[in-house]
């Protein structure tokens, strides 16, 4: 094996710790250094990272907080800070959702919640650094929730049952959130950006 081309995220800090391994028995591995995969896929490193670097991103808050607050302001969004494929993001109205999810959810972040156009934009990057092609999708009308989009994908979620179409646009995770209520809906979306593997992919 010549090349070694990872393909889901949660793989990324673990080759990148062992790439000089791989190298000794002729094997690249096209990944990002350590730290940055370690920065990527922590949510909240991510958000750290942006903020003292002066990228806009939604603010990350403190749901301790927000529950004693009598005027907190509803929808929030909450999510593993270490998940992968939407898996866990959930829109939330009120405060006994913010109560429930955030025992629910493992390793839970809340962050505000931002609707806006989602653009993704893959790029492939040479071992000298130079850019080779480019691809960028259309830019559409996405609920952008910290990072990720709301497409469904399939797959068994844990248990869960997959989540059924939205039926606008601007209120898929309002459809497919879980809710102790709306019973145990599950969802799944692609992130619109994956920083942590080499070739600049961006949303």
């Amino acid at each position: 094996v010549k090349l070694l081309f990872p393909l889901i995220d949660t793989d990324l800090a673990l080759l990148a710790r062992h790439k000089e391994a791989f190298a000794a028995v002729g094997t690249k591995v096209v990944v990002s250094s350590e730290r940055t995969a370690e920065i990527c896929f922590d949510k909240n490193r991510t958000w750290r990272f942006f903020k003292e670097h002066g990228i806009d991103t939604p603010e990350v808050l403190d749901s301790a907080m927000l529950a004693a607050q009598p005027d907190t302001i509803f929808p929030l969004l909450i999510k593993p800070y270490d998940g992968s494929c939407g898996i866990g993001v959930t829109k939330i109205r009120d405060r006994a959702e913010l109560s429930f999810f955030s025992k629910y959810v493992d390793h839970a972040m809340v962050q505000e919640f931002v609707q806006g156009i989602e653009y993704t934009i893959d790029v492939l990057v040479g071992f000298d650094g130079r850019k080779r092609s480019q691809f960028r999708q259309p830019p559409g009308s996405a609920e952008l929730t910290g990072g990720h989009t709301g497409r469904p994908c399939r797959g068994d979620l844990h248990g869960r049952r997959p989540a059924t179409g939205a039926s606008r646009t601007g209120d898929r995770f309002a459809d497919r959130a879980f809710s102790p209520s709306a019973g145990d809906r599950g969802g799944c979306g692609r992130r619109s950006g994956d920083c942590g593997s080499l070739g600049g992919r961006t949303g």
